[in-house]
């Protein structure tokens, strides 16, 4: 019997893949959810979600048809007073590809994040843009962009 494909690993592969190709500590399928970031999947982080005005993800979905790279987190005045980059994660390094529906909504992004600061290779964002571009087409697909509610 054929094994059945499994949406939630294949999720959490894409992330582990983008993690890969980009050399990071942290990586993440993040969605926006009013007021927050919510982390549809995450490698290398126990958080859940982070206030929006708080996430690299909002100044990336601004991008929108774009990737967003913050080689040095703390010498981009955008990012320099983030509690993520002055408090305890000490993140130097983000990228953040969009996760755009076939509407052009941008649902979130999947992004990667490191403590060290970094250049990538045209070749690394190409990567990331294609993955990106999978997790859009698997959300869309199974509409796993709505946030479970509780007790649902």
């Amino acid at each position: 019997m054929a094994e059945q494909f499994n949406d939630e690993q294949a999720y959490v592969d894409l992330t582990t893949t983008a993690l890969q190709v980009c050399q990071g500590r942290i990586a993440l399928i993040s969605l926006q959810d009013g007021d927050k970031m919510w982390f549809r999947t995450r490698v290398g982080l126990d958080a859940l979600q982070i206030p929006k005005d708080k996430s690299f993800c909002e100044c990336a979905m601004a991008f929108c048809d774009r990737i967003l790279v913050v080689e040095d987190a703390a010498a981009d005045p955008r990012f320099a007073d983030n509690p993520l980059v002055t408090g305890p994660l000490g993140i130097r390094f983000y990228v953040g590809a969009p996760l755009v529906l076939s509407t052009g909504l941008v649902l979130g992004n999947l992004c990667v994040l490191d403590s060290e600061p970094r250049k990538l290779a045209a070749e690394e964002l190409d990567m990331l843009d294609f993955l990106s571009k999978q997790v859009a087409v698997m959300l869309e697909k199974s509409r796993s962009y709505i946030r479970p509610q509780a007790g649902v």
